[in-house]
């Protein structure tokens, strides 16, 4: 079975971080967020290959970390992270577009190959504390069970709204979970995944969602407390304080 493969969606404008640069190139630490991303997938030794899809203006200073990450490979994004994923995921098969002079192999790992148990991990350009624990355990879980994600156990109480917009329902917070990325699966299940979503016009939240519909159980990794998605002002700061209590 040939090695897991990461893609990362990066195409995002990131307009609710404010600004005019998009929040993946923002720095922390005087890193560019999606650079730390890459670099935590790149230390936990796992990948064949990091697919990142990047907007037609952004894809020249990413593709300048190649000497940084190997084995990266860039495609178009697309207009939304479906379709971004989808790219990334015609790459994997090498029918899509990557970085030109780039070996789509770290050295040492073979041939590039693909086979319906390769595992695909998808993981946020924006998610830049990700630990090499919680992208072992997951890549280990699709390889078992075929799709598994990273998640978090709500410490509030979790209500449930009806039509109205009023509470109905109190849930049980140990059969509710909050999913984050990573995400990996087993690349002929998320093909299927994805041939039946674009059929039906589905786009859906996560990738996880699709092969729900297909009737497929999603394996649960605990997620690390400090994997947040860096969405606005508030949680850049908090960036900037993890990145501080983690030296």
């Amino acid at each position: 079975m040939s090695r897991p493969v990461a893609i990362v969606p990066a195409a995002g404008s990131g307009v609710r971080m404010g600004g005019g640069e998009p929040k993946q190139f923002r720095e922390i630490g005087g890193v560019p967020i999606l650079l730390r991303t890459l670099t935590a997938l790149r230390d936990a030794e796992v990948f064949e290959r990091i697919i990142v899809a990047v907007s037609d203006d952004e894809r020249a200073r990413v593709e300048a970390w190649v000497r940084e990450i190997p084995g990266l490979v860039c495609v178009t994004g697309g207009e939304e992270r479906f379709h971004s994923v989808k790219n990334g995921l015609d790459a994997v098969d090498g029918e899509g577009e990557g970085v030109p002079g780039v070996i789509p192999t770290v050295p040492g790992t073979g041939s590039p190959g693909s086979d319906d148990e390769r595992v695909v991990l998808v993981h946020d350009g924006v998610r830049p504390f990700v630990t090499a624990r919680e992208i072992v355990e997951v890549v280990a879980a699709a390889e078992r069970d075929g799709a598994a994600i990273v998640c978090s156990q709500p410490v509030e109480t979790v209500k449930s709204l009806g039509e109205g917009g009023g509470i109905v329902e109190t849930l049980d917070r140990e059969r509710v979970r909050l999913a984050q990325t990573p995400q990996a699966f087993q690349t002929g299940l998320f093909h299927e995944a994805y041939m039946r979503a674009e059929s039906e016009t589905y786009v859906g939240t996560d990738e996880a969602s699709l092969v729900e519909r297909l009737g497929y159980v999603v394996s649960v990794v605990e997620a690390d407390r400090w994997n947040i998605k860096i969405t606005t002002p508030e949680d850049f700061e908090l960036a900037e304080w993890i990145l501080k209590e983690r030296r």
